[in-house]
């Protein structure tokens, strides 16, 4: 609820009330995102939806200064981290491993394909 409270908030104070933009470097090169789809949640009603091979790809280093994200992004993996049903795999950057490693990211999805 808090992190809802923080991205709603955001939103408003930057994002016109709909997209949380994006902080320099680099911003221009980036898509600011809709704040909707973070804050909707997802129900898989469809008993086929369990037989999809789930991943989940946790980057280790920086984003302190996400604050609660990265705390709630901490929790889901302790979750599926210990969950048979999820592949875990860590990358050693932040929070946009498409800017920071994206040879590596490629090379992680590519083999999870």
């Amino acid at each position: 609820p808090e992190l809802m409270r923080d991205l709603l908030a955001a939103a408003e104070a930057y994002g016109d009330g709909w997209r949380l933009p994006h902080d320099p470097p680099d911003a221009e090169r980036r898509t600011e995102q809709p704040v909707k789809p973070v804050l909707t949640p997802l129900s898989l009603a469809n008993p086929q939806a369990a037989t999809i091979p789930r991943t989940f790809i946790l980057c280790t280093q920086g984003d302190q200064d996400i604050g609660r994200l990265h705390t709630a992004i901490g929790q889901a993996a302790a979750r599926v981290r210990s969950d048979p049903g999820w592949r875990y795999h860590e990358l050693a950057t932040g929070h946009m491993p498409m800017w920071t490693m994206p040879r590596e990211l490629a090379d992680l999805l590519l083999a999870l394909a």
